[in-house]
């Protein structure tokens, strides 16, 4: 099982590169983010996901970990293979799909070949507890750099609420009264969260 590969860039193709490591050439599976990184004969570290199948190996690459880590969450979805989850890595934003699933938010997949509305009932379903980054990151940039939310989303976990929701929470709260305070926001919250 291969974990990271460094090496040269021999060809890009659409969604695949050759990677020369030790004059051996191993041919990649990436997505289009990834591929938009990468120039040929230049040297570069990437990531590896070993995907073996009854009849053939294939090996995914990524430029950085925040992309594997999708790739991996996506294909723990029923029905998601690996070419579908390249597929929506390709033309997702990782921002506005983290944003869409949290919010069950369909209308994100709409533009993606091969992501009908089942299967996006079914991605939403499946991770809309686990897209929330370590950090509520995503949901505070989107409503613009907020320190408050940040504060109240800490206070909300220490109090036992799943980061998530909390997240969530405070983040519309902010979005409909952007001039609240951390302790207000958290007032609100517990009360929207209690429910």
């Amino acid at each position: 099982m291969f974990a990271s590969l460094r090496g040269k860039i021999l060809n890009i193709n659409q969604d695949k590169v050759i990677l020369e490591v030790n004059s051996v050439g191993y041919l990649l599976n990436a997505s289009h983010r990834t591929i938009t990184q990468l120039e040929i004969g230049k040297e570069f570290f990437l990531l590896i996901e070993t995907i073996v199948r009854e009849d053939q190996i294939l090996l995914i690459a990524f430029f950085d970990s925040l992309e594997q880590d999708w790739f991996k969450l996506l294909t723990t979805v029923k029905g998601i293979g690996s070419k579908l989850a390249l597929q929506i890595l390709s033309q997702a934003n990782l921002g506005e799909l983290a944003i869409g699933i949290a919010r069950e938010n369909k209308s994100i997949f709409k533009n993606i070949s091969g992501v009908g509305s089942k299967v996006a009932d079914r991605i939403i379903v499946e991770l809309k507890d686990k897209v929330l980054p370590l950090s509520s990151g995503d949901f505070i940039e989107e409503a613009g750099s907020n320190q408050e939310i940040d504060d109240a989303v800490l206070a909300l976990t220490a109090l036992g609420y799943n980061k998530f929701d909390a997240a969530k929470v405070a983040t519309k709260i902010i979005k409909d009264l952007p001039e609240l305070k951390t302790r207000e926001i958290i007032k609100l919250a517990l009360k929207e969260l209690s429910k």
